[in-house]
């Protein structure tokens, strides 16, 4: 069986190079795109990107992300247990160590790209968590926070099950609602983000010429003269103005209550998928 993204590569007697099965783990990946021939074990995955994919015999769901998901899907609701992301509090052991820092962000892939995000959290004294980073680096900075800001869905996910309180906000429209609220219906809350400035400093970081074709790109795109055809300019530069407003929402989002789900519920989820992630090896 192929790992598409799941819990993690020591399974070995499971995890092997057979391309007539494939593993469907963590991430919003239960769409169109995925490979219409091998067999799709389909294990806490969500539904949310692309177009609902044509659910035939190549489909096994052992779990889906949350109840959402399985609406979409046509699916019995009790294949809806959570984001398979929890099973991490079964390999990663409670921090015992005091936390260095009061607040950590937790930023989309696409909002760090966007911005260099390390000067407004410095403004505040909040640890900025890049996302790209690998995953001992990202858990150890987590836990070296009180609290995380999390932008990532993930971030949430990996904070809730490793006991770290954590607030969430939103920098960009395009953060997905959807599977937010699939995963948070699981464990008993509503997606409600506190919102912040998108900032944007692309622009800055061209080369002149380039620079140029995208200013007039932006002029074109502002006049009749655009055609759908050419492809996008970049956003302009946030001014100062965005990135003061964007230091304020940030403070004012670290004011608010954290949350951490019950105890209880997330044990219970993490037994299930434990056991069902035993039954898959046998």
């Amino acid at each position: 069986m192929t790992l598409t993204r799941g819990y993690g590569r020591s399974q070995a007697t499971l995890f092997d190079d057979n391309p007539e099965e494939i593993f469907v783990g963590i991430g919003t990946l239960i769409n169109h795109r995925l490979p219409k021939r091998p067999r799709k074990h389909i294990f806490g995955s969500g539904c949310g990107y692309g177009r609902r994919p044509h659910v035939d015999e190549t489909f096994v769901f052992h779990a889906v992300r949350g109840p959402d998901s399985a609406r979409e899907l046509g699916l019995p609701l009790d294949r809806a247990i959570t984001d398979p992301a929890v099973l991490v509090r079964t390999v990663r052991p409670p921090r015992t160590r005091r936390p260095g820092h009061r607040f950590g962000f937790i930023p989309t892939g696409e909002t760090i790209d966007q911005f260099d995000w390390e000067q407004v959290c410095a403004r505040l004294g909040i640890l900025c968590i890049s996302c790209h980073g690998d995953v001992d680096t990202v858990l150890a900075a987590m836990e070296d926070c009180e609290t995380v800001l999390c932008e990532a869905m993930h971030g949430a996910i990996v904070a809730d099950a490793l006991r770290i309180p954590w607030i969430p906000v939103a920098c960009s429209e395009n953060v997905l609602a959807f599977k937010w609220q699939d995963w948070l219906s699981t464990v008993g809350f509503r997606y409600e983000p506190s919102r912040v400035q998108a900032l944007c400093d692309q622009s800055s970081r061209l080369d002149p010429r380039t620079r140029w074709k995208n200013t007039v790109k932006q002029v074109l795109r502002s006049s009749q003269l655009w055609s759908d055809r050419w492809s996008l300019p970049l956003s302009p530069d946030s001014s100062a103005a965005d990135i003061d407003r964007a230091t304020e929402q940030m403070l004012k989002a670290a004011q608010r209550p954290p949350m951490l789900s019950n105890e209880a519920t997330l044990l219970r989820h993490t037994e299930r998928l434990e056991q069902l992630l035993k039954q898959l090896h046998h």
